[in-house]
């Protein structure tokens, strides 16, 4: 058999199976699309996930954790934010989380605790002992917008040295971070205009604390 015959025949063999397998006899160029179809699930598992955090107290006071998922960062939508969550990073001089404690603050009109006063925290102190994680959910009792603040934590990890939970009348949100080394007493307040004169403020005591607020 010569060369023609034998390329004539194999050419033959190779248009037999592309007939067979019904696959495309010449290949297809380039239109320079990409096809999203795959990407457009994940981005609509994403907005799922961001309207999860903001889920009304009337569905059972059902929040969404911070901490699961988001190590350290911010989470926001129109109904809540969480600034500065931090679930693994530790402070120096904590060599492990000495404890992990789940806290629940609520903030409304109903813990006023002083005469002149319009709004207020559920517990206006808090205590914890040092390079102890705490998980705190944040209920917004009130029709208006509150804060939960808590300033002068170490700025290496918690950027402006704050962590900020917030959320609309209504909704709750929770938020991790893992306190220093050291005795001391730190503020906490809402940050909003007149809301810690009007009796939003308290106090974050860790080990023996330190000055009292």
């Amino acid at each position: 058999m010569n060369n023609f015959s034998f390329h004539y025949l194999k050419n033959l063999l190779i248009l037999f199976i592309l007939f067979i397998f019904n696959l495309p006899i010449y290949p297809q160029a380039y239109d320079g699309n990409v096809d999203h179809s795959a990407h457009a699930t994940d981005h609509e598992a994403m907005s799922n996930s961001m309207n999860a955090l903001a889920m009304p107290m009337t569905d059972h006071r059902m929040g969404t954790s911070m901490h699961e998922g988001d190590s350290h960062g911010m989470v926001m939508n129109p109904n809540v934010m969480a600034m500065n969550t931090n679930s693994d990073i530790l402070p120096d001089g904590c060599e492990m989380v000495t404890e992990e404690i789940d806290i629940t603050i609520s903030a409304g009109s109903n813990y006023a605790s002083y005469n002149g006063n319009i709004f207020g925290f559920s517990d206006p102190e808090i205590k914890a002992p040092p390079c102890s994680k705490l998980n705190i959910t944040f209920t917004n009792e009130d029709e208006v917008r509150h804060q939960f603040m808590i300033h002068g934590l170490p700025r290496y990890i918690y950027p402006s040295g704050m962590f900020h939970l917030e959320a609309n009348g209504g909704y709750q949100v929770t938020g991790s971070l893992i306190l220093p080394s050291g005795n001391e007493t730190l503020l906490i307040h809402c940050d909003l205009s007149r809301h810690a004169e009007l009796g939003m403020i308290a106090q974050l005591v860790i080990g023996n604390g330190g000055q009292d607020l």
